[in-house]
């Protein structure tokens, strides 16, 4: 692997914003929005219910990451990395469950203290494990177990793929 250099470490050290606005556009349903066609930010505000202003940043934001695209007349549109964000596809499923469930992300949070103490971060931010934590939140035990059947399917897709590159290269 190779060494990181300052400039990259910074980008790194900020990617958590852009992983907090994908999970705001999961969350709201963007894509699915999108799905019909470019809209403007006012008409995705209606349509999700959210305060036109702030959703107009998050998108103009998320254009400029390549998740979405703004059109010269201020509408907006999918991406393929949009499109994946649409139910169903795995990504959003994956986004709102498994890589950003609220309780994990504040985990992560406290991860120099966990580092510090010797205690698992998970416990720290949210007083109990992980485990437990599921079992008294139905909501979050069903979004991990739809993030873990994307991401499952997506490994499994992934080896077919893999498997019959492979096979193709021994059979005539």
């Amino acid at each position: 692997m190779s060494e990181m250099d300052t400039s990259e470490l910074l980008k790194a050290a900020g990617r958590y914003r852009l992983s907090q606005a994908i999970y705001a556009a999961a969350s709201l349903g963007i894509a699915d929005e999108l799905q019909g066609g470019e809209r403007t930010a006012e008409e995705l505000a209606a349509a999700v219910g959210a305060h036109q202003p702030h959703l107009r940043r998050l998108l103009r934001a998320l254009s400029s990451e390549g998740v979405f695209r703004e059109t010269e007349d201020g509408r907006f549109g999918l991406t393929p990395a949009g499109e994946s964000l649409v139910s169903g596809e795995g990504a959003r499923e994956m986004v709102l469950g498994w890589s950003l469930l609220p309780a994990t992300y504040a985990a992560f949070g406290m991860l120099a203290d966990s580092v510090r103490l010797g205690q698992p971060a998970f416990e720290l931010a949210n007083g109990q494990n992980f485990h437990a934590y599921l079992a008294a939140h139905a909501d979050a035990a069903r979004a991990y177990d739809a993030a873990t059947g994307s991401t499952v399917d997506a490994l499994i897709s992934r080896r077919q793929h893999t498997t019959s590159a492979v096979s193709g290269l021994w059979s005539t």
